[in-house]
């Protein structure tokens, strides 16, 4: 397993300046395609994006109080002597100055970058703060990571995980893979997981978590978790809410409560809701004992499981291979004599390829 500190300052430099661009201006075709591009060019992107994002809502609420779990005395007592009237938040007044400075930008330009400035060390000093830890495993490799308050997670096989926590809120980031987590009860501190658009809270529970086709996958073994949509921005296949009403509407379908026995997939788009909600199709966290185990799923989630644990990648010829139905029980173990199977399994061919790769074609024979 390999540990490091999370986010370099290019990054939070970048994911900052998103943070602006974003909130200035409507999200048209060239912005977004932009965007994306920088998302899919490192999978922690997005997630620090998103961290990011959900800080900036919460500046205006926040306290000293809250800011003692995420920097040291010294400098929450440095922001309040150089930013904050007496009894104000310090994040509250560089907020508001940056609103002062976007009402009237001409006498304001100074001091509102200054403001922008501090709050971007501060969101940094956040994002970088001692207690978060970044947690990744290689091919076929599961490690069981025993977090501070005694909660385990157990990390799948080629998965990564960022760990970041604090006096008010436990948060796990999940920038690729899967995770089992069995989560310690805290009432005064949420545990939270993000990932692809969608943030499961609990209290104290266990459950299943993996990033895969169409969102975040989350299966609960035991207690309750919450599901919702995180903050980021909206797509074009996205519909804006009208009014007050639509945007009632609108949260309400955001979020979704899930019981011991219940899973749901939670994405980037469409509605999070308990008309998604489902069964689970199989024990959350089989993998764990080294099954893979299938009820009907796409070939394509088969294969994304497949090559976390086969040292040679599956690629897919074409859409349609994707397409096919899968249900059976593998052992992780034995993925090479799965591999090697796979045409007997299903009408397709395999075709090694000079790269390491393997391509799986449909047999259309």
């Amino acid at each position: 397993m390999t540990e490091s500190r999370t986010h370099s300052d290019r990054a939070v430099k970048d994911a900052s300046d998103w943070l602006v661009e974003l909130s200035e201006t409507p999200l048209d075709a060239d912005k977004q395609a932009r965007f994306k591009a920088w998302c899919d060019a490192d999978p922690g992107n997005r997630a620090l994006y998103e961290e990011m994002a959900n800080r900036r809502r919460l500046l205006p609420q926040m306290t000293a109080s809250d800011l003692s779990g995420l920097l040291d005395p010294e400098d929450v007592s440095l922001l309040d002597a150089q930013f904050v009237p007496p009894k104000r938040s310090p994040l509250a007044a560089l907020w508001a100055s940056i609103g002062q400075w976007s009402a009237n930008p001409v006498p304001q330009v100074a001091g509102g970058l200054a403001a922008l400035v501090a709050v971007a060390f501060v969101v940094a000093v956040m994002l970088q703060e001692p207690t978060s830890r970044e947690y990744g495993t290689s091919v076929a490799e599961v490690d069981d990571v025993r977090l501070p308050d005694g909660s385990v997670v157990t990390l799948g096989a080629r998965s990564r995980m960022t760990v970041a926590y604090s006096d008010s809120r436990r948060v796990v980031r999940l920038l690729e893979g899967e995770a089992f987590f069995d989560v310690e009860k805290d009432a005064s501190r949420p545990f939270i997981v993000v990932g692809e658009g969608a943030q499961v809270r609990v209290l104290g529970t266990k459950f299943g978590v993996r990033r895969g086709a169409g969102g975040l996958h989350v299966a609960v073994e035991e207690g309750t978790v919450e599901v919702s949509r995180t903050m980021a921005p909206r797509l074009a296949d996205e519909s804006p809410t009208q009014d007050a009403g639509d945007k009632a509407e609108n949260e309400v379908q955001t979020r979704a409560v899930l019981q011991a026995g219940q899973s749901i997939v939670a994405g980037h788009v469409g509605a999070i809701s308990p008309a998604k909600v489902a069964p689970v199709s199989a024990p959350p966290g089989a993998w764990r004992e080294g099954r893979l185990i299938y009820m009907d799923v796409p070939f394509s989630e088969v294969v994304a499981d497949i090559n976390r644990y086969h040292a040679r990648p599956l690629k897919l010829a074409s859409a349609d291979v994707g397409d096919m139905r899968v249900t059976g029980v593998f052992l992780t173990d034995r993925i090479d004599v799965f591999v090697e199977g796979l045409p007997r399994l299903l009408p397709v061919v395999l075709k090694a390829r000079a790269d390491g790769s393997i391509l799986v074609s449909h047999n259309r024979e």
